[in-house]
């Protein structure tokens, strides 16, 4: 007889060979279109240090340990007290191989750093309490004498372009960044369970407006476009309306740049940043619902290359991953959001991914890729089936 956890091994087994066949096969209908989809990572963490061991300060020994295993990515000092960050390369892999090295990151990282003194890698959305000190107000750039603890988040950033015929970046080049931000910003609502898929995920969508963070941090609370939006389009300026693709050309002796070129055609991008650095997170289930995302894109920008997409106004968020009491699959006491549903329900309800991933598989000559948005929509939930059953206890009054 098989046992329970032999038989979890071999269906994550299954569950993952058959998003690696989906994103194979949207990948190959996008090239049909003309197109290259260029997708890279970023994920944010926190090293938990072993006492009296001083924060790593040179990550070149960890990144030669990536670059061995075949990662295409390197570890890079951020912000807040002992952040990191894990910054894709841009070596030319295919979405298949950026979301394995993103996995083979949550997996390897741990044991690279342990000799190091890392007692702990935190792949959270939130680390409570991880620094202390606040700006003064009215700045974002001057510590004041308050040492209360900062809230630290960590995101999970999709940097997304495409690649035409003749190798140009098609999102510098035409309006088709454009509909991939706009289609992201149309779907994001009802599929943020993907890219939030815990509760400190949306509490740290809360950082700035409820923890009282404004000043400090930067991180998305909502659906939004432009360039400094949630659903970022980066061309000639980026977040922080600084210049893009600017490319050192003299260095003076303090290595301020004296002479530079700008080649923003080669940076520009649509970033989805609303991802949540989680152990949830699932790479694979995500590069799928981006690839789908620019599937649809591609449909609507060439029925007319020269139109913009309507504008997007602001849209909110959902406050819970799982709330209220769970009838018919409905919470029918949630007041987080316009409707009243928590992301779990929105994904629940909502019938795009399903339906159109079945039918962009249809024409594959794969039978395994069959029914394969009902198979991978039916394994996004059944995680979330524990907290539904304990979520109902709850409710219930049974402990």
């Amino acid at each position: 007889m098989i046992n329970d956890n032999t038989h979890h091994i071999n269906q994550a087994s299954r569950y993952r060979h058959l998003c690696c066949l989906v994103i194979e096969h949207l990948t190959q209908k996008i090239q049909s279109r003309g197109y290259r989809p260029v997708l890279h990572f970023e994920l944010e963490g926190v090293f938990e240090y072993s006492n009296g061991r001083k924060p790593i300060t040179n990550f070149d020994s960890i990144n030669n340990e990536l670059k061995r295993k075949g990662i295409d990515g390197v570890i890079v000092d951020e912000y807040w007290a002992n952040q990191w960050e894990y910054v894709s390369s841009f070596n030319g892999q295919s979405p298949l191989k950026e979301a394995k090295n993103l996995a083979n990151v949550f997996h390897v990282l741990p044991k690279l750093v342990k000799p190091l003194g890392v007692e702990r890698v935190l792949f959270k959305p939130v680390v409570w309490s991880g620094d202390r000190g606040r700006y003064v107000a009215g700045s974002a750039a001057i510590f004041a004498n308050d040492n209360r603890p900062v809230h630290i988040p960590n995101a999970i950033q999709i940097n997304i372009s495409l690649e035409d015929a003749e190798g140009q970046n098609a999102v510098a080049t035409s309006f088709v960044g454009e509909w991939i931000q706009y289609q992201l910003l149309c779907t994001g609502r009802t599929h943020c369970v993907l890219f939030l898929p815990e509760q400190d995920a949306f509490e740290r969508i809360k950082l700035r407006t409820q923890y009282g963070l404004s000043a400090e941090l930067c991180s998305p609370y909502s659906l939004t476009s432009g360039h400094q939006g949630s659903i970022a389009l980066y061309k000639k300026i980026g977040k922080h309306n600084q210049p893009l693709g600017i490319e050192p050309q003299v260095l003076g002796a303090n290595n301020q740049i004296l002479s530079y070129t700008v080649n923003w055609q080669k940076t520009a991008r649509v970033e989805h940043r609303l991802g949540a650095t989680s152990n949830f997170y699932d790479p694979f289930v995500n590069v799928i619902y981006i690839l789908m995302n620019v599937l649809e894109a591609l449909t609507e920008y060439e029925k007319d290359t020269t139109q913009l997409p309507p504008p997007f106004n602001e849209v909110c968020l959902p406050q819970h991953l799982v709330s209220g009491s769970w009838r018919n699959g409905l919470a029918d006491n949630a007041t987080d959001s316009d409707d009243g549903l928590d992301a779990v329900t929105l994904f629940r309800t909502d019938d795009w991914f399903e339906t159109m991933l079945n039918t962009l598989c249809m024409d594959s000559e794969k039978h395994a890729l069959t029914g394969a948005g009902t198979r991978i929509k039916r394994q996004v939930m059944s995680r979330f089936e524990s907290v539904i059953e304990t979520n109902n206890k709850n409710d219930k009054g049974v402990s």
